[in-house]
């Protein structure tokens, strides 16, 4: 089966992921990238095995019709489409393919929930992309049911996550509690902007007792001083670590008793798979995608909702009385994840594009 990954970016997200399905002995895949690296992220450019090369995606080239050309010069049994569904160049492909009569899945993290004209502008730009597609892939369980219930149509919706390898991760020897006169560590790392709730943890922080926890904050943002000025109070517990580069990422956790993810929206949230394979509980809301998908509450962690300090401080202070339970805890981590791999993740979405893909002529 021959199947184009049109994919928004290089992601370290995904990579594993394509090199899994390219390496899948009845696929033939190759990926064209919309965008030649993400601006906005600091990982640089993990490049895939898989033969690739980048799309004639600029308005000069659309208008021109080079796009246009180059899906001319490419079949494929079927398509999956990984692009931001605001982007220009995702509607113009959809529909392309839509024209060609080419079998097309979408691949992606759902829309944040909004309201008001905001949420009308969002439909009416994620419709015409999803309505085209013969089938839709949402990253995890909730992303799926988020896509479901959006598409109103007949057309076959499955999960399947972000996948990377935390085999040697996995490997890890659980956490072990902290003496009674030992701090209980929490971490958090996010981008410091508002999405990412890192003030609404800051205020949970200020509802736990004054001794007895420490709390260090990776990453950067334009919030930063804001957030800084907003901890002043609590500096002897708080300590903003700034921006670890990507692929020391793993860092943030050495040492620590509990990571927190105290984000507003996150259409997956990495960082929480990366934390639970480190061995870590997680806290954490019901905005995090991916803590659908692996957090049981009371065993490897806590699902709050979002925007709640009482309730995320609340599940701190339960993880802070619970530090007798943290090696069990860390153990149920790690086996949330023993099913999650880039290979079992390859033979889900072929096993779910072999069954959209255009029939055989």
């Amino acid at each position: 089966m021959k199947i184009g990954l049109i994919l928004s970016s290089p992601s370290p997200h995904q990579v594993e992921l394509i090199d899994a399905i390219a390496a899948h002995p009845q696929v033939d895949a190759f990926v064209g990238y919309v965008k030649s690296h993400n601006p906005a992220r600091h990982w640089g450019r993990p490049v895939t095995t898989a033969a690739w090369e980048n799309l004639p995606t600029s308005a000069t080239d659309i208008l021109s019709g080079r796009l246009h050309g180059w899906f001319r010069e490419r079949q494929a049994d079927v398509w999956l489409l990984s692009s931001v569904y605001t982007s220009p160049a995702t509607h113009m492909i959809a529909r392309l393919l839509r024209r060609r009569g080419d079998a097309f899945a979408f691949l992606g993290e759902p829309p944040q929930p909004r309201t008001g004209w905001r949420g009308a502008v969002q439909t009416a730009l994620m419709k015409p992309v999803i309505s085209r597609a013969s089938g839709i892939i949402g990253t995890g369980q909730e992303s799926a049911r988020r896509y479901q219930s959006l598409s109103q149509s007949k057309v076959p919706v499955t999960s399947v996550p972000y996948c990377v390898d935390f085999s040697a991760q996995l490997q890890g020897t659980p956490l072990t509690p902290p003496a009674a006169h030992e701090p209980y560590r929490f971490v958090a790392s996010s981008q410091l902007i508002h999405r990412k709730g890192i003030d609404v943890l800051l205020q949970a922080c200020q509802l736990l007792p004054e001794e007895g926890w420490t709390l260090d904050i990776y990453g950067d943002g334009p919030l930063k001083s804001v957030l800084q000025e907003q901890s002043a109070r609590m500096s002897d517990r708080i300590t903003f670590h700034g921006l670890l580069p990507y692929d020391q990422r793993q860092q943030v956790f050495a040492g620590k008793h509990c990571f927190v993810f105290s984000t507003r929206w996150d259409g997956w949230g990495m960082v929480l798979p990366e934390a639970l394979a480190m061995g870590l509980p997680v806290v954490t809301t019901d905005q995090a995608m991916s803590a659908h998908d692996f957090i049981t509450d009371g065993e490897n962690g806590q699902i709050v909702p979002a925007a709640d300090p009482q309730r995320l401080a609340s599940a701190m202070r339960q993880a802070m009385d619970s530090r007798q339970q943290l090696r069990q805890q860390s153990i149920a981590a790690r086996d949330s994840l023993r099913e999650y791999s880039p290979h079992s993740g390859a033979r889900q979405l072929v096993a779910f594009l072999a069954r959209v893909a255009r029939p055989a002529a």
